[in-house]
């Protein structure tokens, strides 16, 4: 997807509650998201780059800017 975006994968962010789907986006080198909605944190955490508990709005600054946890933004 990254490529048909014309973006290279350290530019995608995956947001994905299933175990292959966070496997597949770390995989590819994306900063992958898990939501805890499926499976819960910990199993989560064990895959992901970093967990959210579902998409409700939030002040957290790391998932609104999600690339905050590398502290920059990869550049292109």
């Amino acid at each position: 997807m990254a490529e048909l975006l014309g973006l290279t994968p350290d530019l995608c962010v995956v947001f994905e509650d299933s175990q292959n789907g966070m496997k597949a986006g770390k995989a590819a080198g994306m900063l992958t998201v898990g939501v805890a909605t499926t499976f819960g944190r910990d199993v989560c955490r064990q895959i992901a780059d970093m967990v959210i508990d579902d998409f409700v709005p939030t002040d957290d600054v790391s998932v609104a800017d999600p690339f905050a946890i590398f502290g920059h933004l990869p550049q292109r």
